[in-house]
């Protein structure tokens, strides 16, 4: 028995590093690396050291602060600076998180690692009150990985009953999807406002049960909104997950908002260094401000309220085009309930040419019914678990018309690029979708 087996950890952190070890030299999943930790530690499984430790915290147990950190700058009024939280967590950020789940949670979307203890914003926002409010969900979202030990696994719902669309959890707002490290296990935050829901609770706990499904509220206010008054719901499969993360959120005392700002407010020059980027003299930049960036040959910047700031290819595609487009996508994402892999990615596509279109068309050419039935209006049918042959050879050539139109109506560039690449692998997905051999191929879903 080696010596690392040998060992005996005494706190939930002296597991997570006994199964870093095991994990590096073992090249095993990290799941299977904590159960075969906590085993060395006496408990029979991951879930049960968590449970027994939880609430007898390691004595050598510290908090480390984590530096949240966002530079504004008004046009208008030319008014520049910088804003800084620093919260106090029980993780460090690098065993909370990873440089590519930051874009997996909506409140994380608009910032990066900057150092190990420093998170930053990645551009800059548009005025004080703007990167306030970010800061703070940042750190909300932050607070919540730390304490439940959820990793972000999507910023929107994956849903986790086959019929979703027909059959929606009552009230359900503002989802996100998470995962639980230990255990594979996704779990649901569902953040309604309180006064959407007052009626609905007895319907929301018959409709969890009638699918299997646990829905716990919390006492923390929870992530989206809770100065307007939003709410924090868990859905998971299994019980004890859903009341192992209820109660991790509920021993929470923090939760930043932007009304009762706490942090601390400077110029924007000289450029923030955490404590980390202090000692290690590095050479920091701050985040570069994209609504100054220029037009080139093939594309153009462009900014928007719900999806920040982006580049588009020059030039627009006509109207009808977009209609075409948008039919197509919409028959695709519909047709795709059972083929996340074709469906999530064609929603991308319609996400960005939604913004697109916005961006080409003003409101006296593009009335606001043309625009809100476009690339939001009807889904399509959904298809089987398996399609008839015929079936997805529509999707197929569905996705194939959505791809030749844009190669032809926009000029090459890296944003058109981006895109293609998305359709690529959503019709690679497509094509791979097994179908219904017994079914005749000109048979209907």
């Amino acid at each position: 028995m080696s010596r690392e087996f040998a060992l005996r950890p005494s706190s939930i952190e002296g597991i997570k590093r006994l199964a870093d070890r095991i994990e590096r030299e073992e090249s095993i999943k990290r799941a299977e690396a904590l159960e075969r930790a906590s085993r060395s530690a006496g408990f029979s499984n991951y879930a049960h050291a968590r449970r027994s430790l939880a609430e007898s915290p390691a004595p050598e147990a510290r908090r480390h602060d984590l530096h949240i950190t966002a530079y504004w700058h008004d046009l208008p009024t030319g008014e520049t600076g910088r804003e800084t939280l620093v919260i106090a967590v029980d993780h460090r950020l690098d065993k909370m998180i990873v440089r590519r789940q930051f874009a997996k949670n909506r409140h994380l979307l608009a910032f990066r690692r900057k150092e190990s203890d420093h998170v930053e914003g990645k551009q800059v926002f548009g005025d004080q009150r703007s990167a306030r409010k970010a800061v703070c969900g940042a750190a909300r979202a932050l607070h919540f990985i730390d304490a439940t030990g959820l990793q972000p696994y999507s910023r929107s719902l994956v849903s986790p009953i086959e019929r979703w669309q027909s059959d929606p959890l009552p009230g359900a707002d503002h989802a996100s999807t998470w995962r639980d490290a230990a255990s594979g296990e996704l779990v649901i935050t569902d953040e309604p406002y309180r006064p959407a829901i007052s009626s609905r609770d007895a319907d929301r706990l018959t409709w969890a049960a009638r699918h299997g499904l646990t829905l716990s509220a919390s006492a923390w206010p929870g992530m989206y909104a809770p100065g307007a008054g939003s709410s924090l719901h868990v859905l998971a499969r299994e019980p004890h997950l859903a009341q192992r993360v209820v109660g991790s959120i509920g021993r929470l005392r923090a939760c930043p908002v932007d009304e009762t700002w706490t942090g601390t407010s400077a110029p924007s020059r000289p450029v923030y260094r955490s404590p980390v980027e202090a000692a290690g003299r590095k050479s920091v930049r701050a985040p570069r401000d994209p609504r100054l960036a220029r037009s080139t040959a093939t594309t153009t910047p462009y900014a928007l309220v719900m999806s920040g700031h982006s580049r588009k290819p020059t030039g627009r595609m006509p109207l009808d085009a977009h209609d075409a487009v948008a039919r197509d996508l919409r028959m695709a994402i519909g047709s795709a309930e059972y083929r996340p892999g074709v469906r999530e990615r064609l929603d991308r596509v319609r996400s960005e040419l939604d913004d697109w279109v916005q961006v080409e068309y003003d409101r006296q050419e593009l009335d606001m019914e043309r625009f809100s039935e476009m690339y939001y209006g009807a889904l399509g049918a959904a298809f089987r678990r398996r399609p008839t042959v015929a079936e997805r050879a529509a999707l197929l050539a569905a996705i194939g018309r959505v791809r030749e139109q844009l190669a032809r109506r926009y000029p090459d560039c890296e944003p058109l690029r981006w895109l293609i690449r998305i359709i690529d692998h959503a019709q690679r997905s497509a094509q791979s979708w097994s179908v219904d051999k017994g079914s005749s191929p000109s048979a209907s879903a």
